[in-house]
């Protein structure tokens, strides 16, 4: 096993200014909306020069990009507890709670909406959603396709939730659950 150095200041510094920048970007796309956000808005948001943005991400699009990789950081401890033993239906409730934020609500519909218009920022979405299916599908009974109804569901749910700024209602948790359940 490798040692892995720590990184330096000026590492750490970086990343936490790609990091700023990100976070500036969502907090304009949910404020604006993608297509109504530019990149000045962005460096203007973080406080930084217009050069210095582009020393981290050459385009909206990288943004973009780099949110899609959050996005699958995200899913990546989701699917270590399903491959830790979690079961299907109480993974449910795991994943309702990362999607039905205003946030993440209003974020998702903006990337819809820029997919729509170019396919290509769809790309990585869809492999993080399709790495999730694989997971489920790889520990639960259930076949793909089934897996994508019940993410379906749940983000439409977490989607009206989102957007009425409210927490789903045990009911719905429990409908959720119970469908999960005859497929796992």
């Amino acid at each position: 096993m490798m040692d892995q150095k720590e990184p330096t200041k000026r590492e750490q510094a970086k990343r936490a200014k790609r990091q700023l920048i990100v976070r500036c970007a969502m907090t304009c796309f949910i404020e604006n909306g993608i297509a109504q956000t530019g990149i000045r808005d962005i460096a203007d948001r973080a406080q930084i020069s217009l050069g210095n943005l582009y020393n981290h991400f050459a385009s909206k699009d990288e943004l973009i990009a780099e949110i899609a990789q959050i996005e699958a950081a995200d899913l990546t401890r989701l699917i270590a507890d399903v491959t830790a033993g979690l079961a299907f239906e109480d993974f449910i409730p795991h994943y309702l709670e990362q999607v039905a934020t205003p946030e993440h609500a209003i974020l998702s519909i903006e990337i819809l909406a820029a997919a729509l218009r170019q396919p290509a920022l769809a790309k990585p979405f869809d492999a993080n959603r399709k790495t999730l299916i694989n997971a489920l599908s790889a520990h639960t009974k259930a076949k793909p396709a089934e897996i994508e109804m019940i993410l379906d569901a749940v983000e439409a749910l977490g989607m009206r939730c989102g957007l009425a700024q409210r927490k789903p209602k045990r009911a719905e948790i429990e409908g959720l659950r119970k469908m999960t359940a005859a497929l796992a």
